[in-house]
């Protein structure tokens, strides 16, 4: 479980905020769009992709938790509209919500989450 101390030491921050009987989590990577590798071409049609600021929300399947990464660097694709992420940026963000997740009890989606980045490293 990260604090925010031990966030803020990575260049994270978490902003709290509530939702109608959601608990809604909101942090920052502090990254630019400089930080990601250049675009590719599109996985899906080919066409050229640009680097863009995406926004992503993990949530439990019952919704009472919502950890949010807004204004994150990705990818747009300038023809299908197809979104992604580069994966080293992307495997912070399953990091940094994974201590969201175990900060705020909610045990099986941190390890869902633990899951999924352990697979992309």
């Amino acid at each position: 479980m990260l604090s925010d101390d031990e966030l803020r030491k990575q260049g994270l921050e978490r902003v709290p905020g509530a939702s109608r009987g959601q608990d809604v989590r909101y942090f920052a990577l502090h990254l630019t769009l400089n930080d990601i590798p250049e675009s590719t071409p599109c996985m899906a049609c080919g066409a050229p992709t640009q680097k863009e600021f995406l926004d992503h929300k993990i949530s439990t399947e019952t919704k009472s938790l919502v950890i949010r990464a807004d204004g994150f660097p990705g990818y747009g694709c300038t023809k299908c509209d197809l979104k992604c992420f580069d994966p080293r940026t992307f495997l912070r963000l399953l990091n940094s919500a994974e201590g969201i997740a175990r900060e705020a009890g909610e045990i099986e989606l941190a390890e869902h989450l633990k899951k999924e980045a352990d697979v992309m490293s």
